[in-house]
């Protein structure tokens, strides 16, 4: 079967990031992020007086013609109440459904990306289920008017790193409808990233978004999660893996132990939520503090130290292995989350971008 390839990546309008400097040579589909959900009226809506929306499909395409562009809509700061609320009635899932297909139409977008972070219920799970099926026959039928040239918009979703998610406070997991995800959307992007931070896990370093788990065989690894949506019954091709263009900074306790799980005492100064830095911001910490780097392929990962200050993250090896991975397991893709948060030079998007095109 032949399907679009898929070297994706979001830009988040919080980035600052100028959509001008995105070089889109090196992507397939770039998600415009985030679009919001009103709780009131179930429907979705963005700034439409900004550029950076009303402007997106038309600037990217200037690097790249053939790029495809998506209007994600939520994401992780998103009022998850109103898409519980939302997805729960038929008439609310209209709403939303009409309203995004308008959005996208009107602004010259090619899909829509649903990322609702998360789903915490059987009954949340189910109508998670009807909504991506109303919506798929909603783009088909939105795709037979002649003026859209018989195209349906792409329709994706962003997901939990595995296929079900286990929440703090309960025993059990609540699984994603698989074989409906399967069913009615191009693919999903998976979220192998964040098993770890150094706020919540800072009593020892850890590898945020290692590829495999060699040692505590926790099954909390890239590699696992993927082949749990496969056996889930989700198909190779439709799966996008994730790559975080941002890592984890840890205190090492002491400087002298300092590789993969040292003891450690919380997050590295200066860092943000949860103890994340955005990969342009490790390197320059490396360069400015002549840090030592390292490349653990057991795990798959980048990290780097200088005194009592250690970062994990996806560094060129990283992604270039992750991306030989992806090919080998015959999946869609991958997408980066997110592009402003690349080198200057954008080193990381080419890597996957190259990664990808090597034989």
């Amino acid at each position: 079967m032949a399907y679009l390839v898929v070297k994706g990546a979001y830009w988040l309008s919080e980035s600052e990031f100028p959509i001008n400097k995105i070089e889109s040579k090196l992507f397939t589909h770039i998600f415009w992020g985030f679009a919001n959900l009103d709780p009131k009226t179930h429907e979705v809506s963005v700034d439409e007086t900004a550029d950076t929306f009303t402007n997106f499909t038309t600037t990217v395409r200037q690097k790249n013609p053939d790029v495809k562009t998506l209007i994600s809509i939520g994401g992780p700061k998103a009022d998850v109440s109103a898409f519980v609320s939302m997805a729960s009635n038929v008439g609310a899932r209209k709403k939303f459904i009409d309203s995004s297909i308008k959005l996208a139409r009107d602004y010259e977008f090619d899909g829509l990306d649903l990322d609702w972070e998360y789903p915490a219920s059987d009954i949340e799970m189910a109508n998670f289920g009807l909504l991506l099926q109303e919506w798929r026959v909603a783009v088909a039928v939105d795709a037979a008017y002649p003026i859209h040239d018989y195209i349906a918009l792409l329709l994706t979703a962003t997901v939990s790193s595995a296929s079900s998610i286990k929440h703090d406070k309960e025993d059990r997991s609540h699984s994603y409808p698989s074989k409906i995800i399967s069913d009615n959307l191009d693919w999903i992007n998976v979220k192998d990233y964040d098993f770890y931070s150094s706020k919540q896990e800072g009593e020892k370093t850890h590898a945020p978004a290692a590829l495999f788990d060699p040692v505590t065989n926790t099954n909390v690894s890239g590699s696992h999660g993927i082949q749990d949506w496969i056996i889930s019954g989700v198909r190779p091709y439709k799966l996008v893996l994730g790559i975080a263009f941002y890592g984890y900074g840890w205190k090492l306790k002491d400087p002298n132990n300092n590789g993969i799980l040292a003891p450690a005492d919380g997050p590295a100064p200066r860092t943000g939520l949860n103890g994340s830095m955005e990969y342009n911001y490790i390197k320059a910490f490396i360069g400015k503090n002549s840090a030592t780097t390292f490349y653990d392929p057991s795990y798959v990962t980048d990290y780097c130290y200088q005194g009592k200050t250690w970062f994990a993250y996806d560094g060129i090896s990283s992604v270039k292995i992750k991306v030989s991975y992806l090919k080998d397991q015959n999946l869609r893709g991958y997408f980066a989350w997110h592009i402003g948060a690349d080198d200057l030079n954008g080193e990381l998007s080419l890597a996957a971008s190259q990664g990808w095109d090597e034989p």
